[in-house]
Order: C-alpha cells, then structure tokens, then sequence
C-alpha cells in the first residue's frame, strides 16, 4: 500500500479513544439542539399544524378515525396520530404539543442512528465512516427545522428507515430469513399506517427481493424463494395496514383517496404557484439560487430540483419570512451561507452513489448498495411525479423526501470513503470537513433562538387549549392577544368560545355581538351569537339569529340550532320540519337525530321518538360521515358550529362525542 494511502487509512481509522470522543460530542450535540427546539420552539408552528392537531382530537373525541373527504389533513392514516391521542389524555396542550415534537425528535435521531448503523455494516474496517454518515443525517438542515413540528413525516420516514435497514442485513447474508422478511414487513406496515408514501417503501423491498435472483443468476428455486419472500412481506403488510386501506377502497374506489377536492383544500391551493408544469421543470436549476434561495422566486418556482434543494437546508416555513428588517437580513445571509455550505456534502452523496453503482458492476457490496438505489430512485421519482400532479410549490417540500436519509447518510460516507482511497490524507480530511462544517453551520442556525428569533406562539394555540379541557389558559392566551391588538375580531371569537365552553354564556353573547358589528354577513358568526343568545336566555334574539344565519348561507347546524330553539319555544311542528332538514342534508348528524327524538317524546310520539333515538344510537357507534361537530376542519376558528342539546332541563352546549342520554 502507498504511503499516501495508508496514512489516509489511519485517518479515517482513529485511535479508538478520540473516536469514541467524537460520537460523545456529536451525539450530546445532536440531542441537544433537538431538545432545545423541542422546549423553546414556539407552539402551533410548521406544516399543516391546524389540520395534524385536529386529527388528534378527532380520535379523542370520536374514537373512531376520520374520512378523507371531512377535513383538512383527514386523509392520512391515523397511526401517527394515535401517539398525540395517548398524549391528549392527560389534558395537556402544552404536554401535547411538546410531546409530538419530542416523538419527531427521537424519530430524526433512530434514523441517523440507523444510517450509522448500515454504513458501519458496509464497511466495518472504518469506523469513523459510521460517525460522518450519523452527522450528516441528524444535522440535515430538514431534520432540524421539521422535528419539533406535529406532522406525521418523521414518523412514517423512521419507520421506512427501519424497513430499509432490515432489509439490507437480509441482503447481505447469503440465505436471506423468512422470519427477517416479516419484520420488514413490520415496519412497512407501519410506514403505510403513517402515510400514504410508505407505498414508496413497500414497492421498494418487492423490487429488491425480487432483483435479487435477477441479478445473482439464480436458477428457478432462487426466483420460487424470492417469490416467497415478497408473499411473507406482503402478507404482514396486509394484515398491518389492509384494514385502513380497504376501508378507503369501500368508501372510495381508492386506496389513497385525498382531499384536494375538499374547499378548504382547494382553495388554499389555488392561490399557490406555479400552477402547471412542463418538462422544463425537472430540468431547470438556476444558480440563482445560491445568492437568492427564497423558495418562491421565480428562478425556483419553476425548478423542482432547485426547490428541493434548497428546502433540504434551508427553513423555508413562512414563519419566518415575515420579520422586522435587521432580522430578516440576518436570516437572509443565514440562508445564502446554508445552502451553498450544502453543495458539499450532496456532491460527496453524488459520488457516493456514482462509486457505489461501480462497486454494483463488480459485485461488491450489492445487498447494501442495490436496496438504498433502488429506494432513493423510487423516491425522487414519486417527488418528481407528484410535483407534476400537484403543480404547486408546497408540493416541494423536503420533508417529502425524508425517506432519502437513510440512503444519504450512507452515500455520503461512500463518497468520503472514495476520496481516501489511493488518495491520500488531504482529501480524506476534505471529505470530513465538507461532512462536518455544514453540520456545524446547520445546529447553530436551526437552534431557534439564535440565528432564528423566538417568535410568538401560532394564533390556534388557544384553540388546541379549549380543546384539551384547559379553559383557564385559553382565556389567558386570547386576553393576552387582545391586550396588544384590542380591536381584533379574531381574538374576540377565541375568547367567545372560551366562554361560551366554561358556561359564560352572557360573555360569549356580548363578545360576537361585537364581533358582529364588523363581520354582519358572515353566517357562522351569526350562528355562533346564536347558540350565545339561546344559551343566555333570549330564545326570540336566538331564533332571528338563526334566520338570519340560512339566509346568509347557512346549513345543517343551522337547521338543527333553530329546531332546538323552536323546541324551548314550544313550536315543536317547526321543531321537527327543522330537524328533519337538518337530517337529510347530513343523515349521520347525531345531534340532530338526539335532538328530534327528545321532540318526538314531549309531542307524545313514541314510535316516532324511538326511531330517531335508534338514529342516533347508530351514529355514536359508527365514525361520523359528516362535519365532524365537536373538532371542527381545522383550530384556525375556535369553537366552530357550536350546536345546542336539547336535555330534561333546558338547552345546554352539545359535547361531542354526543352520547348523553336523551
């Protein structure tokens, strides 16, 4: 061996002692700057937090998993989700909300430990390797800015990191288990039960497994014993995550059924760009980007790639891009310094992938290189295909491609590894340092706090506080907004609900009558001061309320509010027309179906009465079809569609689940 190379060899071996040092810094490092984020974080900040958070109560409320079609961020599997319902019970927002963002911290860690893991399976003579493939994973500007948020990314991306990394320690034993194959089954399982993408993973390990007697030159018994080892995978699978997903195709005609068609949705999305793409946009990378990498410029509205890049290290959350000026420069020279620091551990990746597709051609190494190809080329070509389906720039986000860590981190430390060898000591060190500075560069940008301001608590904290049973800091959190902006209907409807939950009916009146003064012809609104007015006493008030709430576009809740009033008023006829409208527009609207039965009871209706209860029993054992009353489509309006029950003493706020007895 060339004295050169060896010395490089000795470099990335280290004495044990240092290396040993290094895992304890990086590793303490790596812990810390979650856990800081995870505490100092503002609440209700990142992708889709309204929608994520909602879900969660949607289980605690319902017991039961929401459908696609009935609000924002419904669509998703709910096993990411039953971790936040285990975390509401103690009636905590805060315990809740902090708690996910630790779930999704420890996630980001299992997956760099895992690319640790395979790196060192690849190439145990060089520990040091395992260590740059762990960095370069947790210290991953997305896996930074994405852990403290509530969404479901990290969870189904650990998952697949786990399928991923089981499947290559089958790959690489010269007889593959069965029993090994139903673990990643396991895990594929539920990746899929977290979201939709961990389709990406299970046509991942088919295609490896049955690549595999392709490429070894196997007779007929090796392609029989592939055939059963993909029937073992798909088997668990199935019993895992066919359940949910038949659910769907019954209810659907599709597995994967999402909700672009839902209004909200829709319009959310129309006022995003670009709005189409051609061809172009899977080719065009400006350099731009690295002096202007604001994902909406123009230069990356149209880049694909470019996009991606650039949301792979740099924060590109609207939190932060609206900020007094000497903070938004500063972010500025923060962002232009990350993602040009980035340039050098994605070429080392670059090369790592060119290097191992070579150690392929030879015939080293296949079971650990094929599996992570093959699952980083169906990634990027599930990104590329949904960018084209969904032609709007929040389809580029990165944490959709958090499923590439793990194939990353391994690449990188290929690459590293390709420099030192036959090279000498110089462009090993180089590999580090372009491992390590970034990593650096990155954990003290993304601790918030630093170069990122700490910035208020999102406006749906409060709502998430109402939700969990905790009206006293509700109210805390809308009065202190008021205070700085004590003209805001947006605070005023919050701390309406707030009274309007703890009893403080009178309150909540006098609240939306305010409210009202600005925003007449808004027919929730109206409806809201409704259920106040009903609730305070004034049933005449509460009723014209409600008139004027259907004349303005009202519905079911409308409908079903009135009949309840005109029950108190004792005009039951209008009660049950009322009622029975309310019904046939939403025939699983439990309320309604209670309320009408108790109706049918004081007007002497006993088969008529019995009829609607047994409706209403109906609705409490299955999941809700309809608006899901109680949670809402989102935390942006608390206390949306408060509805009245109708019980032996009166009028009181409905709960849901809905199950008082009539």
């Amino acid at each position: 061996m060339p004295a050169d190379s060896a010395v490089a060899e000795e470099s990335l071996r280290r004495p044990s002692r240092a290396l040993v040092a290094a895992w304890w810094i990086v590793v303490v490092a790596a812990i810390g700057v979650r856990l800081w984020n995870v505490f100092v974080c503002p609440l209700m900040w990142g992708y889709d937090a309204s929608g994520h958070i909602a879900y969660v109560f949607y289980l605690d409320r319902y017991a039961a998993i929401p459908w696609a079609h009935q609000g924002w961020g419904y669509f998703h599997p709910p096993l990411h989700y039953l971790f936040g319902w285990g975390l509401a019970q103690f009636g905590s927002a805060e315990l809740l909300l902090r708690g996910l963002a630790l779930l999704g911290s420890v996630a980001s860690l299992v997956i760099a430990v895992l690319a640790a893991t395979v790196a060192h399976a690849v190439n145990p003579a060089r520990p040091a390797l395992a260590l740059l493939a762990f960095i370069a994973v947790a210290f991953l500007p997305v896996h930074l800015y994405i852990s403290p948020m509530s969404g479901n990314e990290l969870t189904c991306a650990v998952f697949g990191a786990a399928a991923l990394a089981t499947l290559i320690a089958n790959e690489r034993c010269a007889r593959p288990q069965l029993a090994r194959d139903a673990l990643v089954g396991c895990f594929v399982g539920l990746a899929l039960l977290s979201k939709f993408s961990g389709a990406i993973v299970l046509a991942g390990c088919i295609a490896v497994i049955l690549l595999r007697p392709l490429l070894s030159g196997g007779g007929s018994g090796a392609f029989v014993g592939a055939f059963r080892r993909a029937v073992v995978l798909a088997a668990v699978v199935g019993v895992l995550a066919g359940p949910y997903y038949a659910r769907n195709l019954a209810r659907y005609g599709t597995p994967f059924r999402m909700n672009r068609d839902f209004a909200l949705t829709a319009e959310v999305e129309e006022g995003q760009g670009p709005g189409f793409r051609s061809w172009r946009d899977l080719v065009a990378v400006s350099p731009r980007l690295l002096s202007d990498p604001r994902p909406g410029a123009a230069h990356l509205l149209h880049s694909v790639w470019g996009s991606a890049y650039v949301n792979t290290w740099l924060d590109a959350r609207a939190l932060w891009n609206r900020l007094p000026e000497p903070d938004a420069e500063r972010l500025r020279r923060a962002r232009v310094a990350m993602v040009r620091l980035g340039l050098l551990p994605t070429a080392l990746a670059i090369l790592g992938v060119v290097v191992a597709v070579g150690d392929i051609r030879r015939g080293r190494r296949v079971g650990s290189y094929l599996p992570l190809l093959v699952f980083a080329g169906l990634a990027l070509f599930a990104f590329a295909a949904f960018s084209m389906r969904v032609p709007r720039i929040s389809a580029l986000k990165a944490s959709y491609l958090l499923g590439l860590s793990l194939p990353y981190g391994v690449f990188v430390a290929r690459g590293v590894e390709a420099l030192a060898h036959g090279r000498g000591r110089a462009l090993a060190i180089v590999g580090c340092v372009a491992v390590v500075a970034p990593a650096v560069a990155a954990a003290a940008i993304y601790r918030v706090g630093g170069v990122h301001p700490i910035r208020n608590h999102g406006r749906a904290l409060g709502a998430v506080q109402l939700l969990a049973g905790d009206t006293a800091a509700a109210r805390a959190f809308y009065r202190g907004r008021l205070a700085s902006a004590p003209d805001s209907s947006v605070w005023k409807q919050g701390l309406a609900a707030v009274e309007l939950a703890d009893g403080a009916a009178p309150r909540a009146r006098d609240l939306y009558r305010e409210v009202l003064k600005q925003h007449r012809s808004d027919p929730q609104l109206t409806a809201r001061a409704g259920v106040a007015e009903a609730l305070s006493g004034d049933l005449e008030a509460a009723r014209l309320r409600f008139d004027r709430a259907l004349e303005l576009a009202g519905g079911a809740s409308e409908l079903a509010n009135r009949g309840a009033v005109y029950a108190e008023l004792g005009d039951l006829a209008a009660a049950v027309s009322d009622l029975e409208r309310a019904l046939e527009s939403d025939p699983d609207f439990a309320v309604a179906a209670h309320n009408l039965a108790v109706v049918h009871e004081r007007a002497g209706r006993k088969d008529a009465a019995a009829s609607a209860r047994r409706r209403w029993l109906r609705a409490m054992v299955e999941s809700p079809s309809g608006y899901p009353h109680g949670v809402g489509v989102g935390l942006l309006e608390p206390g949306a569609r408060p509805l009245l029950w109708l019980g032996e003493d009166g009028l009181r706020l409905a709960e849901a689940p809905f199950d008082s007895a009539p």
